[in-house]
């Protein structure tokens, strides 16, 4: 059985980049996905090396995640997010 919770981000990793993850942008609807969770979606797709359309239904919708990450990458934020010490560390394990 494979532990999701073990690729979660921590309290004190996510005050790390909290503040790094830009505003939801003004007009059009309002962010209900949580940033929190697209990280740690993010996070299982590096660790699983699966694709995207096999994250687990414990996530937002892969095209929600993959948009985010896409976005994040192309306007420097994942770089920014990696540089301030968000590395990811595989620590998924089996029972």
């Amino acid at each position: 059985m494979w532990h999701l919770d073990s690729l979660d981000l921590t309290d004190d990793q996510w005050e790390l980049v909290k503040d790094l993850i830009p505003a939801a942008g003004t007009g059009g609807r309002k962010r209900t996905v949580d940033i929190r969770a697209v990280l740690n979606g993010i996070f299982y797709i590096n660790a699983a090396g699966c694709a995207w359309r096999m994250l687990p239904h414990d996530f937002p919708v892969w095209q929600t995640v993959y948009g985010y990450f896409r976005h994040w990458r192309i306007t420097k934020t994942w770089q920014e997010i990696i540089k301030n010490g968000l590395t990811f560390k595989p620590t998924l394990y089996q029972t």
